[in-house]
């Protein structure tokens, strides 16, 4: 991902207050979380999100900065990569 593409992220996150992307073999969505920090879910592609289906992973990110939640996602995505998910 180019810093530019993170910036539009992170840029869509703060004045949308979420935010859903495709980041190499995942879908990411990502939103503000009424206790603070951010949710976030990430799924195996955009049509099982759009279908309500189980995501692979995702929780709570207790930061507010939004850059530092994107990151934790993403992080997220990459470890379920590495373990081939």
């Amino acid at each position: 991902m180019t810093l530019e593409e993170n910036s539009k992220i992170v840029n869509t996150l703060l004045e949308e207050e979420e935010v859903t992307f495709k980041y190499e073999n995942h879908f990411i969505h990502i939103q503000e979380s009424c206790e603070g920090g951010y949710d976030g879910s990430v799924y195996a592609s955009e049509e099982e999100y759009e279908n309500e289906e189980d995501c692979l992973d995702g929780g709570v990110c207790e930061t507010i900065v939004a850059i530092t939640a994107v990151e934790f996602f993403l992080d997220i995505s990459r470890d379920l990569t590495k373990r081939g998910i």
